[in-house]
């Protein structure tokens, strides 16, 4: 089953939210000329996989519960949980160790080892570290990495993309990671990233991303939602808090301090069509001001 026929299937919001962390394609820049070696575009299509979401997408208190136990509106936070709730639930996966703290001989914090893994089928272990990102696109070549910026101006693709090659993936090589390990019994064979995300082009299209000041350009007969963060992950199956486009154009009649997220539907009963940025008018300009500035 593709990904867009899985999650066809799927209502609950949660439900579609772990799809989308395990399931959805990889991201376009990917597929641009970028060299990303060190990425990896999970996706579990076992027809297991895809039973246990359609239960869960019936009666998901299993995974609610779950996330219950930790909650918190860090995406990236939200992104784990989302994770290790899925090994819990893998018949090839075990979960031998998550979040391990790296300290040198002075107990200064060296990293984080986010997952270690037990691959059953292949009897390996391995290390694996866990990304989900947004970015917009400035303009220029796709393939150039620091033409992608976060919604907040505090990320950018080519310092992450760095900081998981250079830091975050060559950690389990570390002579105090591997005393580490082996006190806990641990031999992860390899490192591997798995990076998810967003990526918006300028301009009305699925996954774009317009200013403001553009906002009076949408279709006055679409249904549109104004999203949380928490609600960036999978699209919506239907608009729970649905705004006209009158109605939108009040939400935003003051300038927007902050980039925000839009999910677009043809009408209020069917699922999101596409998904959109609103950026503040002198957001692209902003960019651009500390696009040369190393930040993460």
């Amino acid at each position: 089953m593709t990904w867009h026929a899985l999650l066809a299937q799927l209502k609950h919001p949660v439900v579609r939210d772990l799809a989308w962390a395990i399931n959805s394609e990889e991201p376009s820049i990917f597929r641009c000329g970028a060299l990303l070696p060190q990425l990896s575009a999970w996706s579990d299509r076992s027809p297991a996989w895809q039973d246990t979401l359609l239960q869960l997408d019936q009666a998901p208190h299993a995974l609610l519960e779950h996330l219950a136990q930790k909650p918190n509106r860090r995406l990236g936070l939200y992104f784990e949980q989302l994770w290790h709730f899925y090994l819990q639930q893998s018949p090839r996966f075990q979960l031998l160790g998550h979040n391990l703290q790296i300290y040198d001989s002075k107990g200064i914090t060296l990293g984080e080892l986010d997952l270690i893994l037990l691959d059953q089928d292949l009897q390996l272990q391995w290390h694996q570290e866990l990304a989900v990102k947004f970015y917009l696109h400035l303009g220029g070549e796709e393939s150039i990495l620091a033409n992608w910026v976060g919604p907040d101006l505090r990320d950018r693709l080519d310092i992450k993309y760095a900081h998981i090659c250079q830091h975050q993936l060559p950690l389990r090589a570390h002579p105090q990671t591997q005393a580490y390990l082996r006190c806990q019994h641990l031999q992860p064979a390899f490192s591997r990233a798995v990076f998810k995300g967003r990526y918006f082009r300028p301009g009305l299209q699925d996954q774009g991303w317009i200013p403001q000041a553009q906002l009076s350009s949408l279709p006055q007969s679409g249904i549109y939602q104004l999203l949380e963060r928490s609600e960036w992950f999978a699209p919506r199956a239907q608009a729970e808090r649905p705004h006209d486009y009158a109605a939108l154009q009040a939400a935003c009649a003051h300038p927007l301090q902050a980039p925000q997220q839009l999910a677009c539907f043809p009408d209020a009963n069917r699922p999101e069509q596409q998904r959109l940025f609103i950026v503040p008018d002198d957001w692209r300009e902003t960019a651009l001001n500390l696009s040369t500035q190393t930040v993460r």
